[in-house]
Formats: C-alpha cells, structure tokens, sequence
C-alpha cells in the first residue's frame, strides 16, 4: 500500500496492491508522509474504500472541498454510520453517502449547539416503514454524541435514515416507488426552476444535499404519502421568521411548492417547508 496524496494532518489517500483507492483518516497520520511513500496500516486507522473508480475526479473534489471545512472526526463518524448499516441491511451504498451524511450531521450538530433542534416529520414513518435502516441509524447516534457532547434526539437517526435509503445504490423492486427516469426528469425540472432564479453553485455539497431532499419529496409524492403537519411553537416561529426576514428563500421556496402544487397535485405541509427552506437556506452562503 503506498501514498497517492496527504489530503491533511489527519487523511491520507492510499492505493493498495489491488489498485483500490481507499481513505485513511487518524490523527496526526499526515505528518512526515509523503506522497508515494509506502504505507503500512495501524490498528486505530479508520478505512474507507470508494466503490466506483468512474466518479473519483468528482467524489475527491467533494471530498476535499467538504474536508476544508470539518473535523475529520465527522467523517470518521460517518464512516463508522455507513458500516453499522451494511451490518444491519446487508445493503451497500453510494460512494457519495460519505460526503452528504457528514456534511449533513456536522451542519445538524453545529445547529444543535445553536439551541436550534429541529422535530423530523417523518419520524413515525421511517421507524415502522425502514425499521433496519433508522435502527442503524440510531445506533450511530453514539457517535455524534461523544464527538459533540450533545444529546442527539431520535429526530436526527430519522434524518440520517433517510441518506442511508436514498444512498442505497440498489433499491430492487419497491412496489409503487418513483421510477429512476421519472425522478432525475422531476428533479432536473425543480432544479433549473430554482437555478435559472438564484445562482447557485451546482458542485457544492449543499446544492447535493438539496437535491436529495427533492427527491426524497417526490418519492413520498409517488407514494402519496404526507408528513404529519405538526410543528412545535418553536419550529413554527422558525419557519415563520425565515421566510419573513429572508426574501430570497421565501421566493425560492415558492417555486418548488408550487411546482409540487401545480405540476404533481402535492401540497407540501408546513413541516416539509421547513426543512425544505433549511436546505434552501444553505445554498446562499
């Protein structure tokens, strides 16, 4: 196993004798390598092998983008999430899981220590319907829990289930889901909507994060399923403020909704509009 790049003080990208490419995190193992420098793998190294050489240029320049500005401990966080579900679903997983759930779970914990939490609508129907998945998921909230501090909410193993299901890289035959070009087309669709109004950044990973959002809506819209509308008074007046005090993301937001209203016949509740104005949010920073 030898060097490819020292990304930083803490991952290194490694080539093994198969010529698989593979992440390796730990602290301080940056130091004093180099690259093609041979690398011999220590008992606290944390491993994370890539699936699909075709996307590495776009995978990596994610990943190093995304490494800028989190803690590696997140992604090693991560990582240790993406193992728990294989175990529990013998399911594999998108390459790209690894970027959008850390990005995800660093923003969630940063926003929590804010004193902002954040009730998951869709809780009830993850635990009954992806039971292997949120039990996964809930397994790993251990970890964000002492790599922050906090006491992490059933909600956030909710939010975290739903990047395990929409990273599953095969959904077999789920009866009455959306098909795959139906989706890509009603995605391509909001997505222009939105970027043909606001520049946007179509390689950065928040713009990612919300494009898997939009789909998780349209796989609920193929199911005809609704969130429950119910918000606390705290996340209620969150909504309110953020769509009061921010021009830009109410008109944003707009257009989706009324694109789910008037081209799918799907209003989306005030609990979906919140998260969806979350996401929506992030892509003006």
């Amino acid at each position: 196993m030898y060097i490819r790049q020292v990304l930083n003080n803490n991952v290194l990208l490694v080539e093994d004798s198969n010529h698989t490419e593979k992440l390796i995190w730990g602290r301080g193992i940056g130091f004093g390598n180099k690259r093609n420098q041979d690398y011999e793998l220590k008992t606290s190294d944390k491993i994370y092998t890539m699936q699909n050489s075709n996307v590495h240029d776009e995978f990596m320049d994610q990943f190093n983008q995304l490494l800028q500005k989190v803690p590696y401990e997140y992604f090693k966080i991560t990582s240790k999430i993406i193992d728990i579900a294989k175990n529990y679903t013998g399911n594999e997983y998108d390459d790209f899981l690894l970027i959008t759930l850390t990005d995800h779970i660093y923003f969630s914990v940063g926003r929590m220590k804010d004193g902002i939490f954040i009730g998951n609508p869709f809780l009830n129907d993850l635990r009954v319907l992806y039971e292997k998945e949120f039990a996964a998921s809930k397994a790993g909230l251990k970890y964000i829990e002492e790599t922050s501090g906090l006491k992490i909410p059933d909600d956030e193993a909710g939010y975290i289930a739903i990047h395990l299901i929409e990273s599953k890289i095969d959904h077999g035959n789920d009866s009455g889901v959306i098909k795959t070009e139906i989706l890509l087309q009603r995605i391509e669709e909001i997505s222009n909507l939105v970027s043909n109004k606001i520049k946007v950044n179509k390689n950065d990973v928040s713009y990612n994060r919300f494009l898997i959002h939009l789909k998780y809506l349209l796989v609920r819209w193929s199911l005809g399923s609704n969130a429950a509308d119910e918000l606390t008074d705290y996340e209620l007046k969150l909504y309110n403020e953020m769509i009061k005090h921010d021009r830009r993301i109410r008109k944003t937001l707009n257009l989706v909704v009324n694109y789910f209203r008037d081209e799918l016949n799907f209003d989306l509740d005030t609990s979906e509009k919140l998260y969806l104005a979350l996401h929506i949010k992030r892509l003006f920073k």
